[in-house]
């Protein structure tokens, strides 16, 4: 079985790590369904939906603040960012029978053979992969909701700040210091009159992207680390045939 969480040291992936960052459930054939359909896939789902609902309302508000420089660069990087975190998450769920099957190089026995001997410099190679592995998505999921966190605080740090932004006819409009400050279709006043529910959308927008980066680059990293640490073991196997140089 694939990432088998009752035999944790069989994979270079920490099955206990895949599950907390959801990768586990969204690759996983098996899982729990809702009305046929993977639950992780629906919720995935609805996360997609809601970020795509978000960035359908970034070419107005690029438009409308295409006179600030400051705000216009901004947001284009935001964009550009989300729209790219919304791929990933996509593309995890249209391919988790295919992520699924890949999960099957990271076990130590593709590498050692089923029939292999499992030596002792072969599983030190694919066991320092997976402290790699782990070091990595834990190092990445810590830095990520990290930020998240400081970067949904700091408006209430900013107290009563404002961003000032130049209208097309030259005025400015202040909105209240969010997350992001994304452009909602609504005037600057009732912005900052319910600036707090605002600033829930734009941080669960925020959590959204953050989510499908640790599924889709924890996933990638770790594949490149077992296929690294498999070459090497491979490597290792010809230097002891007499195969020292490739001629």
């Amino acid at each position: 079985m694939l990432l088998n969480p009752s035999n944790d040291g069989d994979s270079i992936v920490c099955p206990t790590l895949a599950k907390c960052t959801g990768l586990y459930y969204i690759v996983r054939p098996d899982t729990a369904t809702v009305c046929g359909r993977n639950a992780s896939h629906v919720v995935a789902a609805v996360m997609i939906a809601f970020t795509a609902a978000c960035l359908s309302l970034y070419p107005v508000g690029l438009y409308r603040w295409a006179n600030d420089t400051t705000q216009l660069t901004i947001q284009v990087a935001l964009y550009s960012n989300f729209l790219f975190g919304a791929y990933k998450s996509y593309m995890v769920v249209r391919r988790s029978r295919d992520i699924w099957t890949c999960m099957d190089v990271t076990r130590a026995g593709f590498a050692l053979g089923h029939h292999g001997r499992y030596d002792r410099p072969a599983t030190g190679h694919l066991h320092r992969c997976r402290a790699v592995s782990s070091a990595f998505t834990r190092w990445f999921s810590v830095v990520n909701y990290s930020i998240l966190f400081l970067w949904s605080t700091i408006p209430f740090m900013a107290g009563d700040a404002y961003i000032h932004v130049r209208n097309h006819d030259g005025t400015f409009s202040s909105y209240r210091v969010n997350p992001y400050n994304m452009y909602f279709f609504v005037s600057s006043d009732t912005y900052n009159q319910w600036h707090l529910v605002f600033h829930l959308l734009e941080s669960l927008f925020g959590l959204c992207f953050v989510m499908s980066m640790i599924l889709f680059d924890t996933f990638m990293v770790t594949l490149c680390v077992t296929i690294a640490g498999q070459l090497k073991v491979i490597g290792d196997d010809f230097k002891g045939l007499g195969h020292s140089k490739v001629s």
